[in-house]
């Protein structure tokens, strides 16, 4: 994975003000959005999101912060808390998504949010392609 300066500023910036390193920064139409290990993840929303809302002011962007886990399933999972996920299969370089159909319908809802999520996952996990 490379990083453009652009990204490279952000995590710089992101690193000042919350004191985490992030892994990762992705840059996507007025949205920032960093992986950060899930251990220090509170540390770099700040109590009541304070640091997550400093971030955004200085930005003048939306911020996402999501933790990084080894396993993708791990990974999809806490990005979408609020969507029923049973599993997430792995087969080469493809991954399925496998939730219930009712929870379909708040996946398409939360579509550029999967759009950028899809993106971290191509970047980290060496996942050409994730549906569900």
């Amino acid at each position: 994975m490379k990083l453009t300066q652009e990204e490279i500023f952000y995590i710089n910036k992101f690193d000042s003000i919350t004191g985490v390193m992030a892994k990762d920064c992705l840059i996507d139409n007025g949205t920032v959005i960093f992986l950060v290990k899930p251990e220090l993840l509170g540390k770099a929303i700040g109590r009541k999101g304070i640091k997550a809302k400093l971030l955004a002011k200085t930005f003048r962007k939306k911020v996402e912060i999501y933790p990084y886990y080894e396993k993708i399933g791990e990974f999809i999972k806490s990005a979408f808390p609020d969507i029923a996920i049973f599993s997430v299969e792995v087969k080469g370089n493809n991954a399925q998504i496998k939730l219930e159909s009712a929870d379909k319908k708040k996946i398409m809802d939360q579509l550029a949010k999967f759009k950028r999520i899809k993106k971290l996952a191509q970047r980290n996990y060496n996942i050409e392609d994730l549906r569900f």
